[in-house]
């Protein structure tokens, strides 16, 4: 073959994968106006205890489909409201429950399931205190000579929630169960416990680090490792096991070598943790968490009566509707430290027999500090490996069977590595509020990453859990601000919290979940009017969903357990409750992860499903296994770059101390004795060593101002100038306050970019990418049109955003083809054509107190009214007037600009339905639609429920237009801005 027929057949192959790119990228943008349901947002949907009926089921279901919801998780709860008379698992709600999954069938609706009565845990009434989640106790006695003495009996910890958590049954059976494990002399040494929080580091406790001022997100090796010694404790060498001398009375019966001994009797009690907040017949204990044979109980008593009630059988197909998926939520259990068979797995696991060590449980010290704490670090990665296989990968398990998916969040008291639980999940989760009451965007964080590192394309969340304040405000305009903080962090679908179940059809605005969440009731007086945001978050979700995330920086996380990842501060700018990501983006990388997964491909770390890394950032921790830092040696060896510090030895007892020497000439061999940036096969490593300067941080501090106990992470900066020496630019750079996310497509680049601020903005935004056509993406009307690119350098391209408050755009870079496509300015240079100020004809509804008809002749706020009808309305109310037009008013693009708007307006024109505007600026474009001449709007607005809520306290009960388990307004509050206030005008591009 000659050169010019091998040029030509290149041409026409290059021309053939632009061709399939163009309809890659045309697909996406045609998709784009009118995704499909399962890139819709969902709602938790929980049953207060009991008020459960199927025509509550119906109504709420297709209030829900026909706003444009496209999933529900279905859970039922006790949060103090009027017990109805449908009780949990009774035979009449198992008829309630699969009716509703039914009509999710019959709706296209997705249905999940929690792992349990209540929103945390897996327990019911039918797991005993056997069954339970289980700790190892203990009580010592000092003896000598021969011995004939009562041993104390081992008591139980408090349950985390306090004893008031327990009923009196549950209570009578924490007292009641007990059993021994073993008894264990030691010869007596100094007896104090130096040990500190070793109610954490035994596992006894988990405190929630997002709310619990004394909670450790990490549970870290002493420092520093080289200074710690003392050999002042139990000797592990001279333990006797007394077990056989225990009578069955509690009497240790044994006569004792010379001096004094130490006699420790160990046993299992129940840690008292209890399904919260439960329904009164699924109150009940946890189960526990590391049996996976307990766990099967569980399932059989509560999931498995379902699946078999729906007729549901194993399957090897994911259900595409109704029941497809499980769900573990908040974990609120806290920890466990023992199980039956516990001592057999950690010899198995850690290669050691653990039983010289139980000392250690109390506090007390077993040989000397570092051999103690090494003791511990290995029991608690025994029980975050037996969790991991035992529940979460078994529920994973059972629920493939039935083709089903299992979603979790893994955050706050989780007793396991955070990223290693939620590896687990075929949809990792996570859980942000609306309000700084609890910071949870680390676990935000934790879910991104897993997502991204194990190559799980849809990153979840409990969204708005807070709500925001005061109650009954939440709407979508002043939700849309945290909900684009969460598309540009990573998140791409919307569990909205919460959507609380309905019974009465003729009660408004109805039952809620106390003053919790975002009141996203079907029962809001702008519900009717949703379908435009829900359809937003729809466009958002499925465009976030394409292509793979980029990030340029992954985080190591310390190894062990309960360990979280806390992202660096430096790495972020915005708020503690919505931090954004700076120009390099970043991921955490649990080490588990990293070992099992991390490869290398043309110089950047690569994980199953290509997302790549171009730098890896060590913790700041003087512990590693042998195993970790052999992995990273390999990654750099294979042409990786890493930057961080160097360890000094392995937190295990496992092969001690031959561990520590491993650790020792590994870190000799890759960092060598100066701080220059050492050459390791094809790769760099970039030490630190000199903590006096190198430029280290602490962990962000939470909501109720304390740092967390874990190691700082070198800073961003630092990081950063490693990246420019690689000859990388920032990912995004503007020059106003804009947030942002890319994803790599196969043939172009998409970033989501948002307005953080309350204003207007136009902003210089660089993105680091190119395409020969460069255009934006609405997901508020789905549409396409012009980029104003300003210069390009081959590597990034500036673009000219001019953003409306907290606006959103999607800016598409398509690599292959030129557009020949003249589109539309997205943002034009408007003026007004015409003021409407003809008479408007209101309609309200009398079922909450308003007028049939009235007439406004000038636009005004509800609020201010004369008329107490019209002044304590909520609701909507029908807007109609009729406007002549001239041929000029009409001409070139025309909007409407319907002004100020409180809070959601649907409108017509000319009988079109033109849609619904929900947030500033409420304007809609409308070419084409006048007519010269006569023209009808039709305006249905939307208000909140506080003004009626006000208005009714002022009423005598059996008067009130209003029903609700949450109203704390009294008649004297203010009132809130309500309807359509204007100025209404026509607004047009032709400027002369």
């Amino acid at each position: 073959m000659n050169k010019a027929k091998y040029i030509i057949i290149i041409f026409f192959i290059m021309a053939y994968m632009n061709v399939l790119g163009q309809l890659q990228i045309g697909q996406i943008k045609k998709t784009f106006i009118d995704p499909g349901s399962e890139n819709k947002p969902w709602v938790y949907w929980y049953i207060m205890d009991g008020n459960l009926n199927k025509a509550g089921i119906t109504t709420g279901l297709e209030a829900m489909k026909k706003a444009g919801i496209g999933g529900v998780v279905f859970m039922e709860v006790d949060y103090g409201l009027e017990k109805g008379k449908v009780l949990f698992m009774s035979p009449e709600w198992r008829e309630c429950f699969k009716y509703a999954v039914k009509e999710a069938e019959r709706l296209g609706m997705e249905f999940t399931v929690g792992s349990g009565p209540g929103w945390a845990g897996s327990g019911g009434p039918w797991i005993t205190a056997e069954e339970s989640m289980l700790h190892l106790v203990s009580s010592s006695i000092v003896v000598n000579g021969a011995v004939d003495v009562m041993l104390p009996r081992p008591q139980p910890e408090p349950p985390y929630f306090g004893m008031e958590s327990l009923d009196e049954n549950m209570k009578k059976a924490r007292d009641h169960f007990y059993k021994d494990v073993c008894v264990l002399a030691y010869p007596k040494t100094k007896m104090d416990q130096p040990i500190d929080h070793i109610k954490e580091r035994a596992l006894y406790i988990r405190r929630p680090y997002s709310s619990d001022d004394n909670a450790l997100s990490n549970i870290t090796m002493p420092s520093p490792a080289d200074k710690i010694s003392g050999d002042t404790g139990l000797s592990p060498e001279k333990m006797v096991d007394v077990s056989s001398y225990l009578q069955s009375d509690g009497r240790l019966v044994w006569k004792a070598p010379a001096g004094e001994w130490v006699v420790y009797r160990f046993g299992i009690t129940t840690t008292g943790a209890n399904t919260r907040p439960a329904p009164a017949s699924g109150y009940g204990f946890e189960c526990s968490k590391l049996d996976s044979s307990i766990f099967d109980d569980h399932f059989k008593n509560f999931h498995k009566k379902l699946i078999d009630d729906l007729g549901i059988t194993v399957s090897n197909k994911k259900r595409a509707k109704g029941w497809n998926m499980l769900h573990i939520d908040s974990w609120e259990m806290g920890a466990q430290n023992w199980s039956y068979h516990f001592s057999q797995e950690f010899r198995k696991r850690r290669d050691y027999d653990m039983t010289p060590y139980l000392p250690a449980y109390s506090g007390q010290i077993v040989g000397n500090r570092l051999i103690t704490e090494r003791f511990l670090w290995d029991m608690r990665l025994t029980a975050q490996e037996l969790m991991l296989e035992n529940y979460a990968g078994h529920f994973k398990n059972l629920a493939h069977q039935y083709g089903m998916g299992l979603s979790i969040e893994p955050y706050d008291m989780n007793p396991a590595s955070d990223l290693a639980l939620g590896a687990v999940a075929d949809v990792p989760m996570c859980e942000y509020w609306t309000s700084p009451s609890f910071i949870t965007a680390y676990g935000c964080a934790e879910a991104v990453s897993v997502a991204h590192t194990n190559n799980k394309n849809i990153v979840a969340a409990e969204s708005m859990t807070g709500g925001h304040a005061p109650v009954w405000t939440d709407n979508p305009g002043n939700m849309k601000g945290q909900v684009d903080w969460a598309l540009a962090y990573g998140i791409n679908r919307m569990a909205i919290h919460v959507a609380v179940f309905q019974p009465y059809l003729d009660r408004f605005p109805g039952m809620t979940l106390g003053g919790i969440g975002s009141f996203y009731n079907t029962t809001q007086t702008w519900w009717s009017l949703s379908n435009g945001w829900h359809k937003y978050l729809t466009r958002c979700q499925f465009l976030l969903r394409q292509g793979k995330p980029v990030a340029d920086i992954l985080f190591l996380n310390t190894e062990g357990a309960p360990v979280s990842f806390s992202p660096p501060v430096s790495a972020q700018a915005g708020t503690p409750v919505m931090p954004d990501r700076k120009g390099f983006n970043f991921d955490g990388c649990d080490p588990l992860n990293l070992i099992a997964n991390a490869d290398v491909k043309n110089g950047k770390i690569i994980f199953p499903g290509n997302m790549s890394y171009s730098i890896l950032v060590l913790p700041n921790t003087e512990y590693m296994t042998p195993e970790l830092l052999t992995k990273i040696d390999e990654l750099i060896k294979k042409g990786a770059t890493a930057i961080g510090f160097p360890p000094q030895k392995s937190p295990s007892l496992v092969n001690y101390p031959k561990c520590d020497e491993e650790v020792r000439v590994l870190v000799k061999k890759m960092w060598g004795n100066d701080n220059t940036p050492k050459k390791i096969g094809k790769g760099l490593l970039f030490p630190c060593s000199d903590k006096d300067t190198l430029n280290i941080e602490s962990a962000p501090i939470h909501a109720f101002g304390q740092t967390p106990s874990i190691p700082p992470y070198i800073r961003y900066s630092s990081i950063e100038k490693v990246l420019h020496q690689m000859g990388l630019k920032e990912d995004f750079l503007c020059d106003k306050a804009f947030r942002y996310i890319h994803r790599k497509l196969d043939n172009g680049d998409v970033y989501f970019v948002s307005n953080t601020l309350d204003t207007g903005a136009i902003g210089c935004c660089t993105f680091r990418a190119k395409g020969k056509s460069v255009t934006l993406l609405n997901p508020m009307d789905g549409k396409e049109y012009a980029a104003k690119v300003l210069r390009t350098d081959g590597m990034t391209t500036t673009v000219k955003l001019q953003m409306e408050p907290n606006g959103s755009v999607f800016v598409m870079f398509d690599h292959r083809i030129l557009s020949k496509k003249s589109l539309p300015d997205m943002t034009p240079e408007l003026i007004v054509s015409k003021e409407i100020d003809t008479p408007w004809t209101v309609g309200f509804n009398p079922r909450f107190g308003g007028p049939v008809s009235a007439t406004f002749n000038k636009l005004i706020d509800w609020s201010t009214s004369t008329s107490s009808n019209i002044k304590y309305y909520s609701g909507t109310a029908k807007y109609v007037t009729n406007i002549t037009l001239t041929p000029s008013e009409i001409k070139g693009r025309t909007f409407l600009d319907l002004g100020t708007v409180e809070v959601v307006a649907g409108i017509k024109i000319n009988g079109k339905d033109m849609g619904v505007v929900w947030k500033t600026p409420y304007r809609m474009e409308t070419t084409g639609i006048w007519k010269s001449g006569n023209n009808t709007i039709e305006i249905e607005v939307a208000n909140l429920w506080t003004n009626r809520l006000i208005g009714d306290q002022s009423l005598p009960e059996s008067k009130r237009y209003t029903w609700t388990t949450c109203n704390p307004y009294n008649g004297t509050d203010q009132l809130r801005p309500s309807g359509l206030i204007g100025p209404v005008t026509i607004q047009k591009t032709d400027i002369k």
